[in-house]
């Protein structure tokens, strides 16, 4: 579950790595996020940042959710 009562919850912590290519940090999605969201190896994500200074990762739907 993603969401209660239109209110965020929390799901996991994770910790940004470094892989050593490309000035990049990386973060983890649990195995619980990746199977309530059907998050795939190879979807795309736009990255935000609110107004409160938190990352926003939001899903670009290529494959058919069925």
């Amino acid at each position: 579950m993603t969401t209660k009562n239109g209110k965020e919850v929390p799901v996991d912590i994770v910790r940004a790595f470094d892989m050593g290519r490309h000035n990049t940090l990386y973060l983890t999605i649990s195995k619980e996020a990746r199977r309530n969201l059907n998050v795939q190896k190879g979807d795309k994500f736009i990255l935000k940042i609110d107004s409160q200074g938190r990352l926003v990762y939001e899903p670009i739907r290529d494959h058919a959710d069925t």
